[in-house]
């Protein structure tokens, strides 16, 4: 294990154990009393990484070597979709940080030191590992957004892709140039398109 070396005060009471907080981890540390003066409550310290690092309750001081951050399983994670070569890895683990927690993308960033939960670690550990053994993000979620509006899949349906909203772009223009009745969906996939049409254009037959 690598080697620091801080300064810090010491205090009558204080553990074996000494956690300083590092953005967004915590490293514990062993407390080495090196005293110039055993009577000074304020003695010189000196600290020596001796574990792994771990993480800590902000509030309570408490050492907890098993749950990880928000920030750091967002790093710890995108690395390893990235050595999979998953284009999409950050994003990716955005998304399963959302899904889980439950918390919008801005709620993510102002609390990316928030400790997580044992059944959070273990779900989004979970859906980290389909994601590696490459089924497709709609698939673990459950859902997929499509112009606007979230649509539930499973994986007996086939997912909407991005680049099909300008089928429904192509139609709004159509639709200003000329007055259309019916639009028929011919090799319905997952049906998305049919029921966007129907959505933003009610008064055609779909």
């Amino acid at each position: 294990n690598p080697t620091a070396l801080l300064l810090g005060t010491a205090h009558e009471g204080l553990s074996d154990f000494f956690t300083v907080w590092i953005q967004p981890v915590a490293i514990p540390m062993l407390v080495r009393y090196d005293s110039l003066n055993d009577s000074n409550p304020a003695a010189v310290l000196a600290f020596e990484v001796v574990r792994q690092r771990a993480f800590v309750d902000r509030e309570s001081w408490i050492v907890d070597s098993t749950r990880p951050t928000v920030a750091f399983w967002l790093q710890e994670n995108t690395a390893k979709l990235q050595n999979l070569a998953i284009e999409s890895a950050r994003l990716d683990c955005l998304l399963l940080l959302e899904f889980v927690l439950e918390k919008p993308r801005d709620w993510l960033f102002a609390h990316d030191d928030e400790l997580l939960t044992d059944s959070q670690s273990e779900r989004l550990d979970a859906c980290a590992k389909r994601r590696a053994d490459r089924i497709p993000l709609a698939y673990i979620t459950g859902s997929k957004e499509f112009y606007g509006r979230t649509f539930s899949v499973t994986e007996n349906t086939l997912i909407p892709r991005p680049e099909s909203e300008a089928i429904i772009e192509m139609l709004r223009d159509i639709n200003i140039k000329t007055t259309i009745n019916t639009v028929i969906d011919v090799g319905t996939g997952s049906g998305i398109l049919a029921i966007t049409a129907k959505l933003e254009f009610p008064d055609i037959h779909v």
